[in-house]
């Protein structure tokens, strides 16, 4: 679990600071402050450093360019599309959006899971003329090249710029970068062992996908676990019976306990795919972590006590870190509920608020989280 997390030289952060980290952590501030980047380099540390984490970060945010091409053997990655590929743009996970020799970014945290040793990654841009690409690195491993070396050695270098990985516990490794900043080749594919890796979902308003959470719903079975589900689902449905998942990802029912048959997920509304997916995430991050962008969203203040319990429940569970953000004085205000009924759970939480004026977030707990809301104190 992550204690501390520090950023420096990182997307809107020239240095920033998170100290007295819990189980579960709401980010809150001012709208452009940083909360969502904050969740993404939660992203990249717990990946290692990967492509592919890059990616998805851009692919969130549109930060991408799309990639041309002639050649029919190049790998095709990330989305297809008669205009080419889409490419990660680099230049924004840097202070002042910089894609230029020298720009770095650092990441670290102490981390009690990664065996005492703080989990810590660096990136580094170097022009390619500094770089000796002979000696590139091979992911692949044994005979067979990866195709990364492929693009390298027998095609040449077409890059302007390399990035350099470091991370804490891994091997340092090289990425081209090219022409608008773009990650090259068929990076994204790589899995790089560069590290303590950690297992992770992140979960955004579009992140309900019958199909992957098919597969996060038949490990929750084989546990014998889907009563815990469906009980968190009765927050909003009082009469649920059962949960039902479609072949092939086609759909999800729901059954009801008076006896009015199964009806799609969707016929009830978005709270209930949102609280659905929350709960089923808590599968696919166990042992790891969690990050949840805007944690309330499409769900009534009403029920926000209870959405918090449930959290904090799988959280324990599960042993999972989670990492959430909010705009919603109602979804503080249901935190305070719960830090008041329930002040033993309360203690398994965080309130981080994060300012540009400031270099470390301020930090609220269990009781100062209850005496905050309790006095109408501007928390967000």
């Amino acid at each position: 679990m992550l204690s501390k997390l520090e950023l420096r030289g990182y997307r809107g952060f020239e240095k920033f600071e998170l100290a007295d980290l819990r189980p579960v952590n709401l980010i809150v501030g001012n709208n452009n402050c940083g909360k969502t980047s904050i969740l993404e380099a939660v992203e990249l540390l717990a990946s290692g450093g990967r492509p592919s984490a890059f990616k998805r970060s851009a692919m969130r945010r549109s930060e991408t360019v799309w990639h041309h091409h002639d050649d029919p053997q190049e790998p095709l990655v990330a989305m297809r599309s008669s205009r080419g590929v889409r490419r990660a743009v680099l230049s924004h996970f840097f202070h002042g959006h910089r894609c230029e020799p020298g720009a770095e970014f650092v990441l670290s945290a102490d981390d009690s899971r990664s065996d005492g040793h703080p989990r810590r990654l660096s990136a580094k841009l170097y022009s390619s003329g500094d770089v000796e690409t002979s000696s590139f690195f091979d992911v692949g491993g044994g005979d067979r090249p990866s195709a990364l070396r492929y693009r390298m050695d027998e095609r040449g270098p077409d890059a302007v710029l390399y990035l350099t990985i470091e991370n804490e516990g891994g091997e340092p490794f090289l990425l081209p970068v090219g022409e608008y900043g773009a990650l090259l080749g068929d990076v994204y594919r790589l899995r790089v062992s560069n590290g303590p890796n950690a297992s992770l979902r992140f979960l955004t308003l579009d992140s309900f996908d019958p199909l992957s959470m098919r597969e996060e719903w038949d490990g929750l079975q084989a546990e014998g676990r889907e009563d815990e589900v469906v009980e968190s689902l009765k927050t909003l449905l009082p009469n649920i019976a059962s949960i039902h998942f479609l072949a092939g990802g086609a759909g999800i029912l729901i059954g009801s306990a008076d006896g009015g048959g199964r009806l799609p997920i969707g016929t009830f509304g978005d709270g209930v795919k949102r609280l659905l997916a929350l709960a089923l995430s808590f599968i696919g991050s166990r042992d790891g972590f969690l990050l949840i962008d805007e944690i309330d969203t499409g769900l009534h203040w009403t029920v926000m006590e209870d959405m918090w319990r449930l959290v904090v429940e799988a959280a324990k569970r599960s042993n999972v870190q989670v990492f959430a953000t909010t705009h919603s004085y109602d979804c503080i205000r249901g935190l305070g509920s719960l830090a008041k009924s329930c002040p033993e759970l309360a203690k398994q939480v965080s309130i981080q608020k994060v300012h540009h004026a400031l270099q470390r977030a301020v930090s609220l707990h269990d009781e100062g989280i209850q005496v905050a809301v309790e006095q109408g104190i501007e928390v967000r």
